[in-house]
């Protein structure tokens, strides 16, 4: 927080951008939902700060943010590919109260992270956020809160700060579902290299399944 110049005596909420191709330019959505949290009745709702993470390939657009207690990082964006901006990216998740966004994979990151995920569903973008397969699976799963306005945005916020949180279970049931089938005893990476392999071997997706499963399971 000392870093991003914000209160750290503070809590903030993670604001977490999609992609130009889920939506090109959301600022005016970041704008309504800070203006509603400052205008909110409650002073502990007023004084939450927000880091909004752009996503790495849309990152332009939020440079006309410039609001108090507002911090845009990493300014440029960034993929999480080297140790000091993946520790950027765990910090920004890991501290938050909860996220907020439309439609971004890292709402699994997220959730990994057992975080409280909310999700806006507006016209502007109710077309590109129903043909994402993964964002399919994250509403049909419970993990993530779906709201229609900036109120419903406002009203999971609250929930956030008060520590009220009905979907810790389905987060949990997410990641062993989708994001960690095999179990957390095995790397991903080491899952996902036999995964190859048994797919260069030909195999149809339920046959790797299967064997995954078998392999997998046998080695526990």
């Amino acid at each position: 927080c000392e870093r991003l110049g914000i209160d750290p005596a503070k809590p903030f909420v993670t604001y977490l951008g999609s992609s130009a191709n889920i939506a090109r330019d959301e600022t005016w959505l970041v704008g309504q939902i800070v203006s509603g949290v400052r205008q909110h009745p409650d002073r502990s709702i007023r004084e939450i700060n927000f880091v909004v993470r752009p996503h790495p390939a849309n990152a332009k657009v939020y440079e006309q943010i410039h609001e108090p207690g507002v911090v845009v990082w990493p300014k440029d964006g960034a993929l999480p590919e080297s140790e000091t901006s993946q520790r950027d990216f765990f910090n920004t998740l890991h501290y938050c109260i909860g996220t907020i966004g439309i439609n971004t994979s890292g709402m699994i990151d997220a959730i990994v992270l057992n975080k409280p995920c909310v999700s806006m569903i507006t016209e502007e973008y109710k077309t590109t956020q129903s043909q994402a397969v993964h964002f399919k699976h994250l509403l049909a799963s419970g993990a993530v809160e779906a709201v229609n306005d900036v109120n419903g945005g406002l009203k999971a916020i609250e929930r956030m700060l008060s520590g009220a949180d009905e979907r810790k279970g389905h987060r949990k049931q997410f990641v062993a579902s989708f994001v960690r089938p095999y179990g957390m005893t095995f790397s991903a990476g080491r899952v996902a290299a036999r995964a190859v392999e048994l797919a260069a071997q030909k195999m149809t997706p339920e046959q790797i399944k299967q064997t995954l499963g078998r392999e997998f399971s046998e080695a526990k």
